[in-house]
């Protein structure tokens, strides 16, 4: 089968944390090399010339974008950008193609207007969403293109119950267009370390473009908490500034870590690769996620598969990811309280308890395989074409 891919916002080189480069980058890269197994594969994205991520694409277009253009830029570059890469690839022969897979608004607006031109169908994920950003004169522009990418979409996949219900309450959607298919987990790169053993200095990892939305500030509180309980710590934070706003952010970040007397107690690791990801999530006692809305939260999973328990502060899918003492805890703030208070003393001080919490969190992820979500997704190209 001729499957194009199109992921316009961000490359799925892109190592994780570095300018756009998160889970949406990780699913693309995955799901296109197990798909492109048994098919061909071509992935239309922008260029990312400083990745060392393996391509295992058996075709793989890149366009001529720079991966660092903002926002505004890649938006006001969306009709350049069809009509030299995609329109013009599409209608010399370049590229044959049976069905679309568009990944972000971005490239959901470039996959409606193949299907308006050479009425290709086509799938849509949207791995994040306008509404979770905040209303402003930009991200309005945004929701309303959203909808009107997702009423011209054949199929939209999503990876949760909880985007599912997002999808419709919030767009309008009819459910009976929208599938659900998990995410995988690389188990040759996300796996535990079965010596594992832990330090009297505590060692706590954040994952996430260094971003507002993403929470990083709160993770301060988490901090304090930390403090009163008498317990040593360190945190590692993973990703760089990410957005418009993000190196205001990260100096803004860094000036409260100071501020709050922690500035030895926390190290920025930057952007990583997978296979680095793996090994500081093999380490740690403690995945902490500060983002309060997500599609999905892919680095949770990943987490667990390395036998790592996550703390996230999440009310929308991760409540199907995590389940409280088994594989992590969900909080609704990182403020001293009973149940928070229980969950740490059981992860960071008792050692017997924290070991089958580690196993319990591996064994929560046998359902997470890119096996699956190939042929999942593979079952609804093959409907539509």
């Amino acid at each position: 089968m001729n499957i194009l891919h199109i992921s316009y916002h961000t490359s799925p080189l892109t190592s994780l944390g570095r300018n756009d480069g998160g889970g949406m980058s990780t699913y693309v890269h995955e799901l296109c090399n197990v798909l492109s197994k048994s098919n061909k594969v071509t992935v239309i994205t922008s260029d990312d010339s400083e990745s060392d991520k393996k391509n295992d694409y058996r075709n793989l277009v890149y366009s001529k974008l720079d991966q660092n253009t903002e926002m505004k830029t890649k938006v006001n570059n969306l009709d350049s950008f069809y009509k030299e890469y995609v329109h013009s690839d599409i209608n010399d022969g370049s590229i044959d193609v049976e069905v679309v897979h568009a990944h972000y608004w971005l490239s959901g607006i470039l996959a409606k207007r193949l299907k308006q031109d050479f009425s290709i169908p086509f799938v849509y994920s949207s791995h994040s969403y306008g509404l979770f950003v905040g209303m402003n004169k930009s991200t309005k522009f945004r929701i309303e293109q959203e909808r009107e990418v997702m009423l011209s979409a054949d199929v939209i996949i999503a990876s949760s119950d909880f985007e599912v219900k997002f999808i419709s309450d919030n767009y309008g959607i009819d459910k009976s267009k929208i599938k659900i298919i998990y995410p995988g987990v690389n188990s040759k790169i996300f796996f535990p370390d079965i010596s594992f053993t832990t330090s009297n200095v505590k060692k706590i990892l954040c994952v996430g473009r260094i971003q507002e939305q993403k929470g990083q500030h709160k993770v301060v509180e988490f901090m304090s908490f930390l403090s009163c309980l008498g317990i040593n710590f360190h945190v590692y934070f993973v990703g760089e500034p990410s957005g418009e706003k993000g190196s205001l952010y990260f100096d803004e970040l860094k000036e409260l870590i100071i501020q709050n007397n922690y500035s030895e107690s926390v190290t920025f690791l930057g952007s990583l690769n997978q296979e680095q990801l793996g090994q500081e999530l093999r380490s740690t006692d403690l995945l902490l996620h500060a983002a309060e809305f997500e599609s999905f939260g892919l680095v949770a999973v990943e987490a667990n598969a390395c036998g790592t328990p996550v703390l996230t502060l999440n009310d929308g899918s991760f409540r199907e990811i995590v389940r409280d003492n088994i594989n992590g805890l969900f909080t609704e703030n990182f403020n001293n309280n009973d149940k928070l208070n229980n969950f740490i003393n059981t992860v960071l001080l008792d050692k017997e308890k924290a070991s089958l919490i580690r196993e319990s969190s591996y064994e929560s992820t046998e359902k997470y395989s890119w096996g699956k979500t190939g042929v999942n997704t593979i079952s609804i190209y093959e409907q539509l074409s």
